[in-house]
């Protein structure tokens, strides 16, 4: 898959801490940098970069994947308590 040159330049601009993790809020930025992006094509392409096994969902594994993939450094623990707060009974996104 490409990504495209800003998602790259975006992920290397957010405020890493010391311990080479992020907040929720910079995760977000991550995600989503401007109102433009939220057109569906690129909704798309932001989740299908998530969903590593292209099973049309996105758990906390997938998001633990893709972060040790790009050499960000966050307990798995941190994302389990962000997908804690996700309203499903299987704690999954899905693209619809």
């Amino acid at each position: 898959m490409n990504i495209p040159v800003n998602f790259d330049t975006l992920s290397k601009t957010l405020n890493f801490t010391d311990k080479g993790t992020i907040n929720y809020s910079e995760f977000l930025s991550l995600c989503i940098s401007r109102k433009s992006l939220l057109r569906g094509e690129s909704l798309k392409f932001a989740f299908n970069y998530y969903d590593n096994d292209n099973n049309g969902a996105i758990t906390a594994d997938d998001i633990y994947i893709t972060f040790k993939a790009k050499g960000v450094n966050i307990l798995k623990q941190e994302i389990d308590e962000m997908f804690g707060e996700i309203s499903s009974p299987d704690q999954r996104l899905t693209y619809s």
